[in-house]
């Protein structure tokens, strides 16, 4: 049975796409990106509830959303792909492949992207240093923040804080998808 607070959640999260498409503010188009994909992680996380209340017996998406959901509330803390495996209870090496086919990139790959994604809304509302910024997204050093930022934006930190509206489409180019065959 679906919980209230999971239909708030769901309703919440489409007021909050609704609004931003009625503002259009800057950085509308990511805002409202980055709102969809948290609304189809909540409507996956509720299927999969469904499914387990069921008693109908998990697939290997079931295991995903876990991890999926780990790194969306632990992106700033160490994480491994050993402990994503053992939070879905998979091999590492059956978990990674698994992962990389229905989230179409690796696991870490993934970590990192959502760290990145997390470090522009910082740089945006905040005039937190770089190194600070860094720490807090779950980077170890800031040299590494600044190779991941440029490898999946291709441009600095320092860069796209300076002018991120020239540059936030680029992380929508991204093709994650939550369920085998979404693209």
């Amino acid at each position: 049975m679906m919980d209230t607070a999971s239909h708030k959640r769901i309703a919440d999260l489409i007021d909050a796409i609704i609004e931003e498409t009625r503002n259009e503010r800057p950085f509308s188009k990511r805002i409202k990106k980055l709102q969809v994909q948290e609304l189809v992680a909540e409507l996956v996380r509720m299927c999969v509830g469904a499914a387990e209340e069921a008693n109908v017996s998990g697939n290997n998406m079931s295991h995903i959303a876990a991890a999926l959901e780990y790194v969306a509330q632990n992106y700033s803390q160490e994480i491994r792909v050993s402990d994503l495996a053992d939070i879905c209870g998979m091999s590492e090496t059956h978990f990674r492949r698994v992962f990389q086919s229905y989230v179409n990139m690796t696991p870490m790959d993934y970590v990192n992207l959502s760290r990145i994604q997390k470090a522009c809304e910082l740089l945006k509302k905040s005039d937190l240093s770089m190194d600070m910024v860094a720490a807090r997204c779950g980077f170890a050093t800031t040299s590494t923040f600044n190779r991941n930022f440029r490898k999946f934006l291709n441009i600095s930190p320092y860069q796209w804080k300076i002018d991120p509206g020239n540059y936030e489409s680029r992380l929508l180019d991204f093709k994650i998808s939550a369920l085998k065959g979404w693209y």
